[in-house]
């Protein structure tokens, strides 16, 4: 199962696109006269003055399910999930409609509601995306549902919008950081396919606390795109590559270093290397990673300030 959630400020084209749609059925509804399209929209329209501020008051989120699961569905199936769906989100205490689309193979219904509640409350959406990807899997496996093999089973050349940019941030990173053992090098790549590294700081300080990218003007946490690409994820992937570089003394062919000797630490001179130049190839041939060095830092605070500039 998963979820995918629009806002916007229309409720009388969101109701005619998803109701008189081919096949629509409605399932159930809450607070909406039914008689037709223009009376479900007067209806959402007379409970979104009561908080007037709020520019973006449908909420419109599509449920789909795996083609496994068509036989089990039933429309109370449905219906018992959506609405435990909209209890984990928080979107409760105001009107609803639930339709079910047989437009697709694969069983899906298309929940419109009004963000302003009964009392004239705003339903927040506060980390709504991640709130959803929790909630999907925690109902799908509460419900014994199909469980996906991953996001390379995905189909990329049928997504448009937000989760296009997703899914092709996502395979960049991925291959990226198949290699890279620095910040810098991770740049490098995401750079030649179109996507910009963004950090989070806190305030008043240099300390990083996420990361997030962008592409084609759209912008997504690190964690909103895979659990294993926010600040942590990629941070231990980036420790990870740096460990397996193999250093130059483990082989068995001559060293790099011309005359140097890595049995007795001397050149073939017979000159004993010093502790300092000793301590210095060390550092040369250490793989490990800064988290996010100071000087990437400063660049990307330099770029934020002269962007504002302009």
């Amino acid at each position: 199962m998963i979820g995918k959630s629009i806002k916007g400020k229309n409720f009388s084209g969101c109701v005619r696109y998803v109701v008189n749609k081919k096949e629509a059925t409605i399932l159930t509804a809450e607070g909406i006269s039914l008689e037709d399209t223009a009376a479900m929209a007067r209806d959402f329209d007379f409970q979104r003055k009561l908080n007037p501020a709020l520019g973006k008051a449908v909420g419109h989120t599509v449920l789909s399910w795996s083609m496994e699961d068509k036989q089990q569905l039933t429309d109370a199936k449905m219906i018992e999930i959506a609405q435990k769906y909209m209890q984990e989100m928080g979107i409760t205490d105001t009107q609803y409609i639930l339709v079910k689309h047989t437009d697709r193979e694969h069983p899906h219904v298309h929940l419109i509601f009004n963000r302003v509640n009964n009392m004239g409350n705003t339903i927040t959406d506060k980390n709504d995306f991640a709130r959803n990807t929790k909630v999907c899997r925690k109902l799908t496996e509460a419900y014994s549902l199909h469980i996906a093999a991953g996001k390379e089973q995905v189909k990329r050349q049928q997504l448009k919008g937000n989760d296009k940019v997703r899914y092709a941030i996502y395979d960049a990173l991925k291959q990226a950081l198949k290699t890279a053992t620095t910040w810098q090098q991770l740049q490098t790549s995401l750079k030649q396919e179109g996507i910009a590294i963004q950090f989070k700081y806190k305030s008043g300080t240099k300390e990083v606390q996420g990361v997030s990218f962008e592409k084609a003007g759209i912008v997504l946490k690190g964690s909103a795109i895979d659990r294993c690409m926010s600040l942590a994820g990629i941070e231990k992937q980036l420790r990870t590559n740096a460990a397996h570089v193999p250093s130059p003394f483990t082989h068995k062919e001559e060293p790099a270093i011309p005359g140097f000797s890595q049995n007795s630490n001397t050149f073939d001179t017979g000159i004993q290397l010093t502790e300092s130049v000793l301590g210095l190839l060390s550092g040369l041939l250490t793989s490990e990673p800064e988290p996010v060095p100071e000087e990437f830092i400063d660049q990307q605070r330099k770029k934020r300030k002269k962007g504002r500039r302009l």
